[in-house]
């Protein structure tokens, strides 16, 4: 009986087809819960608590809503930063300032974004798809 979409933000981020989406996607989690998904949870824990970060929905994109729009660019710095080392530059969003990408060491592609107080995160074997995911998101946040 638990809301999957309490404060409407799912319903603002790209979806993943039902017949896609893992039992994780689709669904929002609060900042503790949203931990789990980290690949630095302690790292995170601090960013999160940093940038007011409360919740985050995950679907074909990940939103993580924070207190203003300067934590969302710390959100998108601070993931870039933990896998910069790691990764590959890649070309950014066009005409998105701020936007990263990155080519992990699997091959995909990483891309960051931020639209006011939210940070966009999707990851694609397709950097054009990465890109455009992020554009479309970005988009859907600032329309609503």
């Amino acid at each position: 009986d638990i809301s999957l979409d309490p404060t409407g933000l799912l319903a603002r981020t790209i979806p993943v087809p039902d017949k896609q989406a893992t039992t994780i996607q689709n669904t929002t989690y609060q900042q503790r819960g949203a931990l789990q998904f980290q690949t630095d949870p302690s790292r995170s824990a601090k960013l999160f608590t940093d940038t007011g970060m409360d919740l985050v929905a995950m679907a074909k994109t990940n939103v993580y809503q924070t207190k203003d729009s300067a934590s969302a660019a710390k959100i998108v710095d601070g993931f870039f930063a933990e896998l910069q080392p790691t990764s590959q530059p890649a070309k950014p969003v066009t005409n998105l300032p701020g936007s990263r990408c990155l080519q992990l060491k699997d091959k995909s592609f990483y891309c960051l974004g931020a639209a006011d107080r939210y940070t966009i995160e999707t990851t694609s074997d397709n950097l054009l798809d990465a890109q455009q995911q992020v554009a479309a998101q970005y988009a859907m946040l600032l329309s609503g």
